[in-house]
């Protein structure tokens, strides 16, 4: 029971200490997280189909120009997208032959669906190959970090430095070293 205590005391002081401790840890892990996760590759993608920009400065989406198709339209296009960026194609070990195959269906797969329901969908046959050049465009460079294992090799380099790391707690005022005492 005093061990537990004891136990609980230490975490909540390295919780809060300016060092990081173990909510720096998860702070860390959580910001990786967000940066390695190929969702926001979608997300701009959908924007850019609506014809938004983004506005940093009020921090938010705008209408900028018309959308590239309707709702419908959208929905269906990222269908597609949403099969191949995802977290399983980033942390792959894709070659350049097999990205550059499956960015290929990609734009036949985009572009026959359009070429279907492209009145269903809204679209002006003017915007077709924005439409298809936009989806495999992003797709590319999304599956360029799963290439020679990309995106993974940097996690476990990540993970290798996040482990060895060693943080000392702060000196009281007053109190000094056996170093300070040594080199004074």
């Amino acid at each position: 029971m005093v061990e537990e205590a004891d136990t609980q005391k230490q975490a909540d002081i390295s919780d809060h200490s300016p060092y990081g401790g173990l909510a720096a840890y998860q702070q860390d892990a959580a910001t990786l997280l967000m940066q390695t996760n190929p969702a926001g590759v979608l997300v701009e993608i959908e924007h850019q189909l609506r014809g938004e920009i983004y506005d940093s400065e009020d921090d938010k989406w705008i209408d900028k120009k018309s959308p590239l198709l309707n709702e419908k339209g959208i929905n269906g296009v990222m269908s597609i997208l949403k099969s191949i960026v995802n977290t399983n194609c980033i942390l792959s070990n894709l070659s350049e032959k097999r990205i550059q195959l499956i960015i290929e269906n990609v734009g036949k797969n985009i572009a026959d669906l359009l070429l279907i329901e492209f009145e269903d969908y809204g679209v002006k046959k003017s915007n077709l190959s924005t439409i298809v050049f936009l989806c495999c465009n992003m797709c590319y460079f999304a599956l360029m970090r799963g290439y020679d294992e990309g995106e993974r090799k940097f996690l476990k380099t990540t993970q290798r430095s996040t482990e060895h790391i060693t943080v000392s707690p702060p000196q009281q005022a007053g109190k000094r070293t056996f170093a300070d005492r040594l080199f004074k």
